[in-house]
């Protein structure tokens, strides 16, 4: 009887820690969203950007948003690839983004657009 109890303690123990390990291997899911605009002003310590966008293209009002930049975000000019500090303000970019469980906007990909 005793060896019948630990051997479901045991398992139940087990099946406890494989099923924590499952769920803390998921990543979230993230609604990843596209904005074009021009940078507006740009934080290196902060590693962050605010871009001005046409929020309503017919009565032409404009909105700015702040977006951090992670380490892991593919920055490109055209088709070269480049760092965060190559960044400049005025210009036009297209950024893919989400916001993180704490409200902040995060780019994940910023293409500089070239004219």
């Amino acid at each position: 009887m005793k060896k019948a109890l630990i051997v479901i303690v045991v398992m139940l123990v087990g099946l406890a820690v494989t099923m924590t390990s499952y769920c803390a291997v998921q990543p979230p899911k993230k609604d990843m969203k596209t904005l074009n605009g021009e940078i507006v002003t740009k934080d290196t310590v902060a590693q962050t950007i605010e871009v001005r966008w046409l929020r309503d293209p017919v009565g032409r009002g404009y909105d700015q948003t702040t977006f951090l930049v992670s380490e892991e975000a593919k920055i490109t000019d055209g088709i070269e690839g480049i760092g965060f500090e190559e960044l400049d303000m005025g210009d036009k970019v297209i950024i893919v983004y989400y916001e993180d469980p704490f409200g902040e906007l995060v780019a994940t990909r910023i293409t500089v657009k070239v004219e």
